[in-house]
This record gives C-alpha cells, structure tokens and sequence, in this order.
C-alpha cells in the first residue's frame, strides 16, 4: 500500500490539455467500445480521466504494482484509466451499493451504461464481489469472456470455523479502524 496518501486536486487545478490526457484521450478514442455519447463525450467522465492523469504523475515512479479500485463507478473508472497510462495491472471490488442501487448501478445509463460496464470490467485483471447475490448479478450482465474474472470474496470470516472463548488473557488490543461514523458501518459492534 501507498505510505501516504495522495488527493484528487480541485477542478482548477486539472490541465485538460495534459500530455498524459491527451495520450489518453487518443487511446481511448482507438477502442470501439463507447457508452451512447462516447467514453470520453460526458464530461463529468472526462474530469475522471484528469485525476487519473493527475495521479499517474504523482505515482508513475513510485513503485506500484497494481492499481486496484476499492469501488466499480468512478474509483473503477479512474483505476483503468490510471492503469493504462501506466501500463500497470487493474482490478477492482464492486459492492452491492455498485451492482443494486437504481441509478447508480453498474448498467445504469448514469454510470456510461453496459458498454461502460464492458470497457471496465474487459480491463481488470479480476472484479471481485462481496456477497452472492451481486456477484450472480453482475455475471448476468457482462459478456460471457468477461464472467471467469468475476470473484466472490465474502467480507469477515466464516465465524463457524472458529471456537469461541469466553475470556483471553491477553493484553488490551489496538485496532485501527476507518470508515464513515454511521450506524451501518458496525463501529458500534465493534467497540462492544
């Protein structure tokens, strides 16, 4: 993992005519999988593909050996393209909230629609999903060449392998743990 992290500048501060955009754009435009309005013809699209460029310049020599995309809409949308530019390996997790939520699912017109969902899923080296049900569903989206880098990867742990002990004696544990503080994030499970 990267020691530090780096963030999405402001829209300011992206240059559209970048060399890295514009090597980008030029490869992108040469593949024949478009949404309707091209892949590059929405512009929220095209100020992802600016922040992909933006990290290929911070990262293209740190050492990286895979991009992986921790969600399938915009985290996925700027890992392909950062991948590409730096000619490095792609994957990433789609959740639920990804593959179910009405307009913001994978085949959703909003997120490029089902050729965008092709163009993303055609250039991970794997996808890997959470839970049953998203992963049948995404399977039954995706072209039949694609479903072999579909993964269902259960969160946690199978607790029925595991014996439960009353009491350790232990010392008091640390645990780091990061995420939004709302209820159906489990932190209140987690501190009792």
């Amino acid at each position: 993992l990267k020691s530090r992290t780096v963030y999405a500048p402001a829209a300011l501060e992206l240059l559209s005519g970048s060399a890295r955009v514009r090597q980008y754009r030029q490869l992108i435009e040469s593949h024949s999988v478009r949404s309707s309005k091209g892949i590059l013809g929405n512009l929220k699209t095209e100020r992802w593909i600016q922040v992909a460029a933006h990290f290929a310049e911070h990262l293209a020599d740190a050492g990286i050996d895979r991009i992986h995309a921790h969600f399938a809409g915009v985290p996925a949308l700027v890992g392909a393209a950062l991948s590409e530019m730096l000619e490095l390996p792609f994957s990433f997790s789609a959740h639920a909230n990804d593959v179910f939520c009405g307009h913001r699912g994978l085949d959703a017109p909003r997120q490029g629609g089902p050729e965008f969902l092709e163009w993303k899923t055609g250039r991970a080296g794997f996808v890997s999903l959470c839970n049953q049900a998203a992963h049948a569903h995404l399977l039954s989206l995706v072209p039949d060449d694609v479903r072999e880098k579909l993964h269902l990867i259960h969160h946690g742990l199978p607790l029925v392998d595991y014996e439960f002990v009353e009491e350790l004696n232990r010392q008091p544990l640390s645990i780091l743990s990061v995420g939004r503080l709302e209820p159906k994030k489990g932190f209140d499970d987690l501190v009792r």
